[in-house]
């Protein structure tokens, strides 16, 4: 990766969700939607840090493993720094459902 600036991705979802392997480990899977699919492109020519929120247990287990930090995960020959955080299930539901999807959502793709 190259770049003078560190770039900082910040989304809902990821470039990666996990799931829990046989072993207990975890295998990370890509993560679904049009913005992972955009913005990967950008982790090729930058170093890049992506943010996340977990979308389920496993998510939120394996940044538990990672002490809250960040750490890389490869998916399809992409080498992704995620941190992957946590938010409280009532602030979660405020921000998402109440103020992005219905707002945002709707000036970004209506206006």
């Amino acid at each position: 990766m190259s770049g003078d600036v560190e770039l900082v991705l910040v989304s809902n979802r990821g470039p990666a969700t996990f799931e829990r392997t046989k072993d207990g480990g975890f295998e990370p899977r890509r993560g679904g939607g049009g913005l992972v699919t955009a913005l990967t492109g950008l982790v090729h020519h930058r170093d890049a840090l992506w943010i996340a929120s977990t979308l389920s247990d496993e998510d939120a287990e394996a940044a538990a493993q990672h002490g809250g930090g960040s750490f890389e995960c490869e998916l399809e020959d992409v080498t992704y720094r995620i941190r992957l955080v946590e938010s409280d299930a009532d602030a979660y539901e405020r921000f998402y459902n109440v103020v992005a999807n219905p707002m945002l959502w709707f000036i970004q793709h209506y206006l």
